[in-house]
């Protein structure tokens, strides 16, 4: 008989974050915001910057992990302004909605983290 896995909670919500940080990372090319260089180089280091951090916190769980990508999905979040392409509304609405799904993933899995109620995989 075949030993099947089960996902726990931060495993599935780390593979989200991977996924946004994937489209973060491509969404300059995908969404035409690449004549904004700040918009760019910021969606594509932080968005694969985000990639490295879920993938890892997927093959093991730690609380740091966490803390850095609710940063990350700050930063992401305030970016357009910090960095002044705000007015590229493509970018800006691209930052702002990865931003904070990443920042309140990350703050999900910290409270699971924190609760007890994160499962562990059998």
């Amino acid at each position: 008989m075949s030993r099947q896995k089960y996902w726990s909670a931060p495993t599935a919500i780390n593979a989200v974050n991977a996924l946004f940080g994937s489209f973060l990372s491509v969404s300059p090319l995908l969404m035409g915001f690449r004549e904004a260089p700040a918009a760019f180089w910021n969606a594509w280091f932080i968005g694969l910057a985000i990639l490295v951090f879920a993938g890892a916190a997927a093959a093991e769980a730690h609380e740091w992990g966490e803390w850095v990508s609710a940063v990350l999905g700050v930063w992401t979040a305030a970016a357009p302004w910090v960095l002044g392409f705000a007015d590229s509304v493509a970018a800006t609405w691209i930052h702002l909605f990865a931003g904070l799904a990443v920042t309140t993933l990350a703050t999900l899995e910290l409270w699971l983290l924190h609760s007890g109620r994160a499962a562990k995989a059998p």
